[in-house]
């Protein structure tokens, strides 16, 4: 696997001259029985799966609301009443950590969903059918956007439209886009010349549909594990731009404004930054477990 300049990491090429259609589930359902046979992928699986059910199902579990300030039991340290003991205001901090949880899950999530929404289809597009001309320009292009660092370019787009983690986690999925871009034209460049390309185009298949059933087949497998990382990246995206106040705006519960106002009470009281820290690590360090299982995978079907 190679890494680019984001530090996200891209996933291996597909072979070419592999075809897609029919033989693509049977390629999918083969990849999910290598992944169980990955102990530490699954054990990670489950453990965020967990994690991602508790902080989803917050608002129904009997936990004071995360904003619910009670000065009577300030900087308490965890107890049965307060698993993970409370700040300075007296803030539940499991329900403060749970709720900022799923507000980091859906900031990855967009993140992600960005850089997809940006380079997959113009990766396939240039890939399948751009000139020289127009991938060179294409291509060019995105050499130029990777050379921004990620929080640099947020930090950018947040100071011209306000600080809103909206605007902040797009513009970190417009960095992760070059990546995606660069995967999908490789996969899309390397099937365009193969025989069942031109069998399908004689039978008068539209280029939309060659693509989204052949081309996109070849691709899914490497997408899958560069996805999986540029979500652990846009974690820790989310998590910098909050503690630097530049995403979510107190008081509501964030990983990293929670760092950030915990950070004079180190000494004093150290669990308010361990605990959000650790969950921080916790999520990073499985959804990177899962992604190196299926860039492991990929890269064996690859080689194959």
């Amino acid at each position: 696997m190679i890494a680019d300049g984001f530090g996200v990491t891209a996933a291996p090429s597909p072979v070419a001259g592999a075809p897609a259609g029919d033989s693509w589930q049977a390629g999918q359902a083969g990849t999910w029985r290598s992944f169980a046979r990955h102990r530490a992928a699954l054990v990670a699986l489950v453990v965020l799966v967990l994690v991602v059910l508790a902080s989803l199902l917050s608002p129904l579990l009997p936990l004071p609301g995360p904003d619910h300030v009670n000065l009577l039991v300030p900087l308490r340290v965890p107890s049965w009443g307060h698993l993970l003991g409370t700040d300075q205001l007296g803030r539940d901090e499991l329900a403060r950590i749970l709720a900022a949880t799923r507000i980091s899950l859906w900031a990855a999530l967009l993140a992600t969903l960005t850089g997809v929404i940006i380079g997959v289809p113009l990766g396939l597009l240039i890939g399948f059918r751009g000139g020289r001309i127009m991938d060179s320009f294409v291509s060019r292009s995105f050499d130029c956007l990777q050379s921004i660092p990620a929080l640099i370019l947020a930090i950018a787009i947040v100071a011209a439209l306000g600080r809103q983690l909206t605007y902040a986690m797009i513009s970190v999925g417009i960095a992760f886009s070059p990546t995606f871009y660069r995967v999908s034209r490789a996969a899309a460049a390397t099937v365009a010349g193969e025989s069942y390309i031109e069998a399908s185009r004689s039978m008068g298949q539209r280029t939309a549909k060659i693509v989204i059933t052949h081309v996109l087949g070849n691709v899914s497998a490497p997408l899958i594990a560069l996805t999986s990382t540029t979500f652990a990246f846009g974690i820790l995206a989310e998590a910098a731009l909050s503690y630097l106040g530049l995403g979510v705006q107190p008081p509501q519960a964030s990983l990293g404004t929670m760092l950030s106002t915990a950070a004079d009470l180190l000494n004093s009281s150290p669990q308010l930054t361990i605990e959000p820290g650790l969950m921080i690590m916790l999520l990073v360090l499985c959804i990177s477990v899962i992604a190196d299982a299926l860039g492991d995978i990929t890269s064996g079907q690859g080689s194959a």
